[in-house]
């Protein structure tokens, strides 16, 4: 025959209950906390990202640019020599 739980264990169980949930909003709440970091990190380095990409595209066309503009120099000095 079991015994009849008395109340101090009824307020132990509670209290244990208690903070059981209390810890596991924490967590919970960690865990969101070191989600939103890392998507703030993963969109920082997409940033990041974009910007080389810009500059290499920048680079590329500006480099581009001054072929082509040498390309100008070499046609106008055959011009200007016939």
């Amino acid at each position: 025959m079991q015994k009849p739980v008395t109340q101090e264990e009824l307020d132990f169980v509670a209290c244990e209950s208690d903070r059981f949930e209390s810890e596991k909003i924490k967590w919970r709440n960690e865990l969101i906390q070191q989600t939103l970091e890392q998507r703030e990190r993963e969109h920082e380095h997409d940033i990041l990202l974009a910007r080389e990409e810009v500059k290499k595209r920048y680079e590329e066309a500006e480099r581009m640019r001054e072929e082509k503009y040498k390309q100008w120099q070499k046609f106008c000095e055959k011009i200007n020599l016939q």
